[in-house]
């Protein structure tokens, strides 16, 4: 994990979905933030299980720094 280039967490949980992340394949780019320069950061990063290809959609994480 790339901790000076993260894609930036939603605001609500609600709105965190798998888009907020990078997919190489598909080419979608995403804000970034480092999080060695930000002096405060709150919000939720999605975690996925990748199967057979394709990414399911676990659960959302919140970090509050």
């Amino acid at each position: 994990m790339n901790l000076m280039n993260m894609p930036m967490p939603s605001k609500r949980s609600s709105s965190c979905d798998l888009k907020q992340l990078p997919d190489i394949s598909m080419g979608n780019i995403v804000k970034t933030v480092s999080l060695f320069e930000q002096k405060r950061l709150r919000g939720f990063w999605p975690v996925y299980d990748e199967r057979d290809g394709q990414r399911l959609l676990t659960v959302s994480w919140g970090l509050y720094m």
